[in-house]
């Protein structure tokens, strides 16, 4: 619940908190600790299970940067704006009609589902190929790696090389290669985990 909420959020945040020429820079940032939180908690899902003796140990050990995340962003629900303008004040009227915006929230809903599905299904997939369960943990691991590459390099690349379709358009193809890979070439599951991460990225 939280990645949905504060990921559509958080371009409005910046704008609002932060000042023209950081706009940028911070919504990299966010992925790149939302990502790279990912590939760490996938790498030591199963150590920290294994150290505490229990999943629901590892699990609610997260509950602790959970918390430090929510204090973290007390002080943006009290502070006031110092980079509005007056005719930026209100919420604004939402895009119900615009063409666009739908194709856009269809497309990220579907590249989201593709990932949380990678990121759901994968690791008990390969444990029940009889995989232990780091090496399966490690899988996620190397896909939200691969995740990170796209998202510190694309955005760059998009904003100084024109249109996005071409993208979103080899991106998506790539997407259906490796998921089609992962049920045809099973073997191939490191190869195919790096191509769905760069994809989702």
């Amino acid at each position: 619940l939280g990645i949905p909420v504060a990921g559509t959020l958080l371009q409005r945040l910046v704008k609002t908190y932060f000042p023209p020429e950081r706009t940028g820079l911070v919504p990299v940032l966010y992925m790149l600790a939302m990502m790279g939180g990912a590939a760490v908690s996938s790498a030591v899902a199963v150590p920290l299970a294994d150290r505490l003796g229990s999943w629901q140990g590892s699990l609610g050990s997260w509950t602790v940067v959970a918390v430090v995340g929510v204090l973290a962003w007390v002080p943006f629900t009290v502070r006031a704006n110092p980079h509005h303008t007056p005719d930026e004040e209100g919420p604004g009227r939402l895009p119900w009609r615009h063409r666009t915006a739908w194709l856009v929230a269809g497309y990220l809903a579907l590249q989201s589902w593709c990932f949380y599905s990678a990121v759901t299904w994968l690791a008990p997939t390969y444990v029940e190929h009889g995989w232990s369960k780091g090496k399966a943990g490690a899988l996620l691991a190397v896909l939200n790696i691969a995740a990170l590459v796209t998202t510190l390099i694309i955005p760059w690349f998009a904003d100084r090389r024109g249109s996005r379709r071409l993208y979103l358009s080899v991106f998506s193809a790539a997407m259906a290669l490796s998921a089609a890979g992962f049920a045809g070439l099973p073997g191939g599951a490191f190869v195919w985990a790096v191509v769905i991460g760069l994809c989702t990225g």
